[in-house]
């Protein structure tokens, strides 16, 4: 006698299906770490809870971007037009051999889709930074947010190129972006994940 639906059956009514999203592979690969990815995919859906969206919310706060102090506290503004954010973005194109200006979130999506593709040592090594990148700008944000402390734009990158070096011993590929990474030829970092805490 035949159940009357499956749990395969019964979880794929259960769970939504929506539309496939162009950048899924941006943020979730192999060897990612959860927390910024789960960051970065709520930035990519324009989900994470910036001050202008708090105030369509209904909140009483002022809309200043805490990074700059300059403009208006958007997702597109501080994932990458605020000049904080911008410096430590361009920082990751630069040493990832890429040249090119940071452009807002949903261009640089596009933009990272089209041009970083496959599975060599640079396009995870560029997954990683993405991904740690946004996390690493939303968790100083939010630093600035709770408890007004502010870091400088080069701790922010010295705690991405950790991230980066937590993954990225397995390749082969690390001797041509040793210089400017940091990388040693192995490594072993006992890590400490309190940035992110």
């Amino acid at each position: 006698m035949r159940p009357i639906a499956t749990l395969a059956e019964i979880w794929s009514v259960l769970r939504s299906q929506g539309v496939r999203v162009i950048w899924d592979r941006v943020v979730w690969h192999s060897g990612h770490f959860p927390k910024n990815s789960m960051i970065a995919w709520m930035a990519a859906l324009g989900r994470l809870p910036t001050r202008c969206r708090l105030i369509s919310f209904g909140w009483n706060i002022d809309g200043t971007c805490l990074l700059c102090s300059r403009e208006l506290e958007t997702r597109d503004h501080l994932f990458f037009v605020c000049p904080y954010s911008k410096c430590v973005w361009e920082w990751v194109l630069r040493a990832c051999n890429f040249s090119k200006p940071a452009m807002e979130l949903d261009r640089e999506l596009s933009w990272v889709c089209a041009n970083v593709r496959g599975k060599s040592f640079l396009s995870y090594l560029f997954r990683l930074a993405w991904n740690g990148c946004i996390a690493l700008l939303w968790k100083e944000r939010n630093r600035r947010f709770f408890t007004g402390a502010c870091r400088p734009k080069a701790e922010v990158v010295s705690c991405l190129k950790e991230v980066a070096r937590l993954k990225v011993d397995r390749f082969q590929g690390i001797r041509r972006l040793q210089p400017e990474w940091g990388l040693q030829e192995r490594i072993f970092i006992w890590f400490c994940f309190d940035y992110l805490a």
